[in-house]
């Protein structure tokens, strides 16, 4: 997955769009991932320490996670699918991807800027 240093807000809109709109994840027997949800996850750079990181912000509520815990998080669902067949499927469930997906655009700028 390629992961940027700056945030496309165009591509983060419609990847919070899809997932305000899609909140399972067909199963024919594993999951089947819509190229969105892979956009999500690598929105950001890797954390390549994002098992020990992550554990430090497990608990911490999402609309105070920084960029960088926002990597940690969205490097941790996806490595997590090597282990566990639905790791992924599970944050899309919950609505934890959304959020992340909603926070990172809230400290990013949030808006577009205006052409024209």
């Amino acid at each position: 997955m390629c992961r940027k240093n700056k945030v496309d807000i165009d591509k983060l809109d419609s990847v919070i769009e899809f997932l305000q709109n899609n909140k399972t994840v067909e199963c024919n027997p594993y999951p089947q991932y819509a190229p969105e949800i892979f956009d999500a996850l690598g929105m950001l750079e890797v954390d390549k320490n994002y098992s020990d990181n992550h554990e430090k912000i497990a608990s911490k509520p999402i609309s105070e996670m920084n960029r960088k815990e926002i990597a940690t998080m969205l490097t941790f669902i996806s490595r997590g699918e090597r282990f566990c067949d639905g790791h992924i499927m599970s944050y899309v469930e919950s609505g934890t991807l959304l959020q992340l997906m909603q926070r990172l655009k809230e400290i990013s700028g949030g808006e577009k800027s205006r052409r024209g």
